[in-house]
């Protein structure tokens, strides 16, 4: 499984008008049969933004998505018009799954963890990492590993976590303080750069 994320950043004084037609764009293409999810992230430091998500069985999947939009002429009118609302253009990346996401239900907030190994640490890191996600699944966390391909700033860790309101975050964050704790320390002591963490509330969950 691949995921391939566009972070979208409106500018200032058009954040409404922006989540609109993206929550309008995603469940279209949801008809469509696309396997999309939008979110937008909470308390940021960098101003708003939102996050749209592709799931895909394979490259070859997102590949064929890539040419049907360039050929499709709603989807080309659909973002011009959200490119001028804009203040930064859209960032983009996909990621492979390494360790699937486990369970079922609402998700309601989702929180992402980016890693970043330094140069020759990449398999302990990733090896650490995907201890600590097997881990969690074995208690109860819906928690999930992947590892981000065509990365230009070298090999990035990505851990996602999946609840359905914050409340539930929380409490799960209490609960593994300790081990999140360890593993955060193992984990920075292979890398080139600090753990990065970012909070997003669903907007438009994945068709289940």
């Amino acid at each position: 499984m691949y995921i391939h994320r566009q972070r979208i950043w409106p500018a200032l004084g058009k954040e409404a008008e922006v989540r609109a037609q993206l929550i309008d764009w995603a469940k279209q293409l949801q008809g469509k049969g696309r396997n999309v999810a939008l979110s937008q992230r909470l308390f940021s430091s960098d101003g708003p933004s939102l996050l749209a998500s592709t799931r895909a069985d394979d490259l070859n999947a997102l590949e064929k998505f890539r040419h049907e939009d360039a050929a499709d002429a709603d989807w080309q009118a659909r973002a011009a018009k959200l490119v001028a609302l804009l203040r930064l253009p859209v960032d983009s990346v996909v990621a492979e799954t390494l360790v699937p996401l486990n369970g079922s239900g609402p998700v309601g907030v989702v929180q992402i963890a980016v890693g970043f190994p330094g140069l020759g640490k990449e398999r302990q890191v990733r090896s650490i990492t995907e201890e600590f996600v097997k881990s969690g699944q074995a208690a109860g966390v819906r928690i999930s590993l992947g590892q981000r391909v065509f990365s230009s700033t070298g090999a990035v860790i990505e851990v996602t976590t999946v609840f359905p309101d914050l409340a539930s975050l929380d409490r799960s964050r209490k609960e593994r303080l300790a081990v999140t704790a360890e593993i955060v320390k193992a984990v920075h002591d292979l890398s080139r750069e600090p753990i990065k963490a970012r909070l997003f509330e669903v907007l438009v969950p994945f068709p289940s």
